[in-house]
């Protein structure tokens, strides 16, 4: 779904909020029926022969059979009367009968749901894993074969193609192209899968690249784990020189405190999350030489921010943070834009809100595009032995403009 968001298109009624659809029936469990295709059914007798009752000839077991195997709650439909004497009478034909004898057990036990589960646990490890054991075991059903994530990207690629035509008919009958695409949101178990997050960055790199950047790896961590060794030798072995997460501060700052024995040359850039001294904390000794972008610093040299927090601690006996320089600044933009509008109405109000060009808050430049768009500045700050000091200001791309405190030194 590409949705059009933003000032601009909730202040026009008019505005085409839904710009386009596009859909394609796989979900979690498609991917489960490949891995049991793959892997399940050849050991319940996929693939295998009988002999014929009647003239000895040898004929495959049909593979209607293992279509029903392919999802757990249609294994039951292999429960008639019909079809159990069917399978029996395969399994006494043929040559090894311990395969059908497997899939017989596993109907007449109705063990589909316990199979599935096993094979949706391994797919969720190869998100994290570069190879995983399926394993289940139910006498005289015995599995226990590893699967790589390799083979599992090759026996979804046809799956991931039709996830590939669909994104490309959304943006083909749209008009819009991936590089105006300001945001993405992946959602599902699905969406974890890494062959799946790879689509979407082949997508939506392009305008990272062309600003200069290269992205040398992408990896993925397990969120219920504190080990991100291997990943972290990855990302090193890959050469690449800055890690972006989106990581919490207690998650980063266990990364950073591994990365400085595994990969120390590497700095981390994270988000306003960081902002605590709870984050160098469980970096330890890994802490120092990172960034990360927020909203506001106290040790920032501009005499706004210095004026602002002595008034504040005057007031309040303690320093500001971003939230209390945030409301500052909205409510002065605010008062501001009263004096322009020379009215208490919605309508000129807004109006006069929306013409805001640069205005010089304690959080950096604020304005808003002719379209309606909000553009702010915003602080990187660098990651201490203990907390973070201030390193630079920064405006987004979208708008070539450049904070006059901060000429030359670089964005």
């Amino acid at each position: 779904c590409l949705v059009g968001v933003g000032p601009g298109a909730r202040r026009d009624p008019s505005a085409q909020r839904i710009l386009g659809t596009e859909g394609v029936g796989l979900a979690g469990d498609v991917f489960d029926g490949e891995v049991v295709d793959a892997v399940v059914s050849p050991r319940l007798g996929k693939g295998s022969s009988y002999r014929s009752y009647l003239d000895g000839k040898e004929i495959s077991v049909p593979a209607w059979l293992y279509e029903r195997v392919r999802r757990w709650h249609h294994l039951s439909f292999l429960r008639s009367r019909e079809t159990l004497r069917f399978v029996k009478e395969m399994r006494d034909q043929c040559p090894d009968p311990r395969a059908l004898s497997a899939l017989l057990h596993l109907v007449e036990d109705d063990l589909g749901f316990d199979l599935h589960r096993a094979v949706e646990g391994t797919k969720v490890k190869l998100s994290r894993e570069g190879v995983v054991n399926l394993r289940f075991v139910d006498d005289p059903v015995h599995i226990d074969v590893p699967v790589s994530r390799e083979d599992f990207e090759r026996w979804i690629a046809g799956d991931l193609e039709l996830l590939r035509g669909c994104i490309d008919r959304l943006f083909a009958h749209t008009g819009v192209k991936p590089a105006e695409v300001d945001r993405v949101f992946l959602t599902g178990g699905t969406s974890m899968v890494p062959a799946v997050r790879q689509i979407f960055v082949e997508r939506f790199v392009e305008a990272f690249k062309a600003g200069g950047g290269e992205i040398k790896a992408q990896e993925t961590y397990d969120i219920a784990s504190d080990d991100y060794a291997a990943p972290l030798k990855k990302i090193g072995a890959s050469g690449a020189k800055l890690i972006i997460t989106p990581a919490p501060y207690h998650i980063a700052g266990a990364m950073m405190a591994q990365a400085k024995k595994l990969t120390p040359s590497i700095k981390f850039l994270g988000s306003d999350s960081w902002d605590t001294k709870e984050l160098t904390k469980a970096a330890g000794a890994g802490a120092p030489g990172h960034f990360f972008v927020t909203h506001f610093a106290l040790d920032d040299a501009d005499p706004l921010v210095a004026e602002f927090a002595k008034a504040f601690q005057q007031k309040y006996s303690r320093p500001p943070g971003a939230i209390a320089a945030l409301t500052y600044d909205a409510v002065n933009l605010i008062v501001e834009a009263f004096a322009r509008a020379r009215s208490n109405f919605k309508g000129p109000l807004t109006s006069a809100i929306g013409k805001t060009k640069d205005f010089q808050g304690v959080t950096g430049l604020i304005s808003f595009t002719d379209s309606g768009e909000f553009l702010k500045g915003g602080i990187i700050k660098e990651t201490l032995a203990e907390g973070s000091k201030f390193k630079m200001r920064v405006m987004p791309l979208a708008k070539p403009v450049v904070d006059p405190k901060q000429q030359g030194k670089g964005h």
